[in-house]
């Protein structure tokens, strides 16, 4: 019933368990997000070389610029938080 198990586990290549996300459900009124020591997809391709993109939900920290799609490796996003 959650998405952001599954999308933590999507962008980082980690088990959600070791994100501490397995029974996540983010409060939407407080900060939160994945750690930015954590390695996201986007950020591996982008070194790479490759031109990233993401579209669709997010789920996985939205209350501040360092946790949002472009900062997170993903150059061109059109999301919902």
């Amino acid at each position: 019933p959650l998405c952001s198990p599954t999308r933590s586990a999507l962008y980082t290549g980690r088990y959600p368990i070791r994100l501490g996300t397995s029974a996540f459900n983010p409060d939407w009124g407080k900060p939160w997000g994945l750690d930015r020591g954590e390695a996201f997809i986007g950020e591996l391709m982008q070194d790479a070389g490759f031109v990233t993109g993401l579209f669709g939900k997010w789920h996985v920290g939205c209350h501040t610029n360092d946790s949002l799609p472009i900062a997170r490796g993903f150059g061109k996003a059109r999301t919902a938080c």
